[in-house]
């Protein structure tokens, strides 16, 4: 079941829509569209299926989008098609039954028949097959300072760069698909990545703030 292109709308619009086209499953749909709608880019996603393998690993890269019946799931039902979606850089698409999956702290599977389900912290077995986790690493603290080591701290003196380049290595991250070179591998001109910025943070993507106080 999906809805009208609600790329737009509020959570609270989506909401009241669904409430008042009195489906069945509504408890189920609320939950499968406010776990869309919360997507950001930068989050981790993963696709199973049901309770017998993972599909395949990725990073979302855009904001919620609309394309009428892009997901044809062949049923004869349109309402299992899905109209709905968000871009995604996949760093894993082999599909991988769960019997081989390690899963050395025997931590709880996905849920055999769910719909965007949400999980955190991620799980370690997850962690493994992206981040190739060493075995002896096996601690939650461990996996607190795997997930720290994602982030990127840029210091020195007023004027060597920091907002200059947090704004770059931001873009990248919110729009892969940016380039900051031009065809000959020329860096392009900073107006050209200021506009990009400003894309991004009025469609609501990201949101520098800048702060004189850092702990350490």
């Amino acid at each position: 079941m999906d809805l009208p292109d609600y790329t737009d709308w509020t959570w609270r619009e989506i909401e009241t829509y669904i409430e008042e086209q009195g489906y069945k499953d509504e408890a189920d749909a609320l939950t499968a569209h406010r776990n869309l709608f919360n997507m950001l880019p930068g989050d981790l996603i993963c696709c199973t299926n049901n309770n017998h393998g993972l599909f395949g690993i990725g990073v979302v890269c855009s904001q919620r989008k609309y394309e009428g019946g892009i997901h044809d799931t062949e049923s004869v039902d349109t309402k299992e098609f899905y109209d709905h979606y968000v871009d995604v850089a996949w760093l894993k698409n082999e599909y991988t039954k769960k019997e081989a999956i390690k899963n050395p702290q025997n931590e709880t599977w996905w849920e055999p028949y769910g719909t965007l389900k949400e999980k955190s912290p991620i799980p370690y077995y997850i962690l493994n097959i992206v981040f190739k986790i060493p075995a002896e690493i096996k601690t939650e603290q461990s996996k607190e300072k795997i997930m720290a080591n994602l982030n990127t701290i840029l210091y020195g003196p007023p004027g060597t760069g920091k907002t200059y380049n947090t704004i770059s290595k931001a873009i990248l991250i919110a729009n892969p698909a940016f380039s900051l070179t031009d065809s000959d591998g020329k860096d392009i001109p900073r107006t050209g990545v200021k506009a990009e910025y400003e894309r991004l943070v009025k469609v609501g993507s990201m949101h520098l703030q800048v702060s004189s106080k850092y702990k350490l």
